[in-house]
Order: C-alpha cells, then sequence, then structure tokens
C-alpha cells in the first residue's frame, strides 16, 4: 500500500506514467474486465453520433434499452447497442422528413412570391392602364392603392387638374374613350370637374352646385373606392394565406420522399432481425422454446 502511494504522487504523475507505458490488460480476469467495460461504454456510440447531435440522448436512450432487455454477455449486449444505432438513425429520419416538408412549404411561398412580383413587373412596365382590373396581383393592387392615394392628396390640395388626373386615371381604368370605363371613378371624375369648372353664370342660374361641393362629392367617391380596394386586399390576404397553408401540407418532392420512404423500410426491417436475434438468445440462454427462424425476403419492384 505504502508502494504504491508513493508512486501515485500528490499529483496522479504516476498513474500518468503507467498509463503511457501500459500494453493493456494481459490476465484472462483483466481482459474479461476489459471487454465488459467497452460493452458498457458502446462499441458504436461514438461513430453513432454525427456532430451536432446530443452524445447524452444517445446515451439515454441505450441505457434505456439495457435497461428493459437486461442483457447478458457480449452477444446480447452488442444485439442491444444495434437497435439502440437503428433507433437513432430511425430519429434521423425522421428529423430529415419534417426538415424536408418544411423546406417544401417555405418553396412553395417564395415561388408564388416570386411568381407574383415578376407577373406585376411585367404589367407595370408595359405602359399600363386598366389596373384595376388586374388587381388580383397584390403587387399590382398595392399599385393601385398607391396611385388613389396620390391623386386624393392632389385634388385636396390643388382641386381638379384634369391635364395631370386624368393621366393616373387612364392607368387605373383605362383610356376614358373604353365602353367599360363608364360607371367607375374616372366617368365620376369626368363628370364632376366638369360641372365645377361651369361659368358663373350657370351657377347663378341654380343649376349647378359650387366647386367646392363637386369636389367634396368626389373625394367621397375616391375615399369609398380606397376603402373598397383595402378591403379587398385584406380579403385577399387572408384567401392567400389559407391557400399557401394548404400548399404546406402538402406531400413534397416525391422523390425525394420516396428515398425517405425506403430508408424507413430498411431501418425498419433493421430493427426487427436485431429484435428476433435478441429475443432467440435470450430464450436459448434462460432454456425457453424458440421459434423456428422464418425467412422472408420482400422485393420493392
Amino acid at each position: 500500500m505504502m508502494g504504491q502511494h508513493e508512486t501515485t504522487g500528490k499529483n496522479g504523475e504516476g498513474n500518468f506514467a503507467l498509463a503511457r507505458t501500459s500494453t493493456g490488460p494481459r490476465t484472462a480476469r483483466g481482459k474479461e474486465r476489459s471487454k465488459r467495460n467497452a460493452l458498457k461504454h458502446g462499441i458504436f456510440s461514438k461513430v453513432a453520433v454525427l456532430p451536432g447531435e446530443s452524445q447524452g440522448e444517445f446515451d439515454s436512450l441505450l441505457e434505456g434499452l439495457r435497461g428493459h432487455f437486461q442483457p447478458v454477455g457480449p452477444y446480447e449486449s452488442t444485439r442491444v447497442e444495434i437497435l439502440a444505432v437503428t433507433q437513432w438513425r430511425y430519429r434521423r429520419l425522421l428529423i430529415a422528413e419534417g426538415a424536408e416538408i418544411r423546406a417544401a412549404s417555405e418553396f412553395v411561398e417564395h415561388d408564388e412570391k416570386r411568381r407574383q412580383f415578376e407577373e406585376a413587373t411585367e404589367i407595370l412596365s408595359s405602359c399600363p392602364s386598366g389596373l384595376v382590373r388586374k388587381i388580383t396581383n397584390p403587387e399590382v393592387l398595392e399599385r393601385c392603392l398607391d396611385l388613389l392615394n396620390e391623386l386624393k392628396d392632389a385634388v385636396q390640395q390643388d382641386d381638379f387638374n384634369p391635364e395631370d388626373d386624368e393621366i393616373v386615371l387612364t392607368i387605373l381604368y383605362g383610356p376614358s374613350e373604353e365602353e367599360d370605363r363608364k360607371h367607375t371613378l374616372f366617368d365620376s371624375y369626368l363628370r364632376l370637374s366638369m360641372a365645377a369648372s361651369v361659368t358663373d353664370d350657370l351657377r347663378e342660374e341654380g343649376k349647378f352646385l359650387s366647386p367646392e361641393a363637386y369636389k367634396k362629392t368626389f373625394l367621397d367617391e375616391l375615399s369609398d373606392e380606397i376603402k373598397w380596394l383595402q378591403d379587398y386586399k385584406k380579403e385577399q390576404t387572408s384567401v392567400q394565406s389559407k391557400r399557401m397553408k394548404l400548399k404546406s401540407q402538402s406531400v413534397p418532392d416525391l422523390s425525394k420522399m420516396g428515398q425517405l420512404l425506403k430508408y424507413q423500410i430498411i431501418l425498419e426491417r433493421s430493427m426487427e432481425r436485431t429484435l428476433s436475434q435478441l429475443d432467440r438468445a435470450q430464450r436459448t440462454r434462460l432454456g425457453q422454446p424458440v421459434a423456428p427462424r422464418i425467412d422472408v425476403n420482400l422485393s420493392s419492384s
């Protein structure tokens, strides 16, 4: 005992020196102890856990399976560890499947927004007119709201200015000579601005209201048009959100999901085979009857 303490030293330098010169256990008892130690810590545990994964979670899974199956000897212990590794890979498969579905849903939304943007760019860059008829595109709808608010500010500040205002209204509703332009805000603008510009003599005869009254009437109609488009935008946003949700819940790329499904089948067969091997080994050790082995070969073709 005294010699041992002297060799070890205060800081454990003796043990460190012995470890460097050790060639491993030489006796049968030492070799058996070393074998059990390797089984205790898991011969596959280090290679089963990839960078970024939790070694602690894998160790907990392995210890849980050991506690359940109570393996005896290296063969049973190895079967339990193989089972733990297979379940760990199955866990990784489920994570990959979830990531594939999330990626698909994100790409669906991204692709739809890109399509809408490209469509709107083409519409707005090709001398646009009659944009209100194309408000199913969110980008075009937003541009219509911007133009109407700009027109509202201009009329409030400068009254009717047909030379500038009709350019904006043509972009929104199409040329004034178009038949389907009637009964739009453009049509109201033409009638009200003309009434506001009549001579004072006609106004004094009582046939026309003041310019301010016509201006107020137009601004009220303009505000109603803005509100209608804002309500449409809210409804469109709600519908679009529900549509994207349904698309994101659909099955992603079938080729990738098919590969994951094949991998899942492989893992499930591996687990079944390992469980069968473990069951037979434990029944044999306990002297219990063992069912005859059945080999089933399944083809995925």
